[in-house]
């Protein structure tokens, strides 16, 4: 079996920076959409959170039935397009895994 250099078992026991590589991580994670999406979907989680607390569902984690009732409800109240009612729909999924948790069922939506 080949010796294996001292210099070489330093680089080994140090080990990599996991706390550097988490925030490294987390960084990648905050650029996977672009700043006005960002806030957009955080616009949308709010009035979904509010709409939530003042129809006594629960906003985290949401089911598909609330997000379905949701929908509707902008569809029909605040006289929402559908295209307008997909992404808050995927605001609600991004703001579900982002607290790592399943997205509801959008489908049911």
């Amino acid at each position: 079996m080949p010796r294996v250099a001292p210099e070489q078992l330093s680089l080994f026991e140090m080990g990599p920076d996991m706390t550097k590589i988490r925030e490294s991580r987390d960084v990648l994670k905050r650029c996977t959409r672009a700043e006005s999406t960002r806030e957009a979907y955080a616009c949308d989680w709010r009035a979904f959170e509010m709409w939530c607390a003042s129809t006594g569902r629960v906003a985290l984690p949401a089911t598909g039935d609330t997000l379905a009732l949701y929908a509707a409800a902008r569809l029909a109240v605040g006289g929402l397009r559908a295209s307008s009612a997909s992404r808050l729909l995927a605001a609600i999924a991004f703001e579900h895994r982002s607290a790592g948790m399943a997205a509801p069922d959008r489908p049911e939506a």
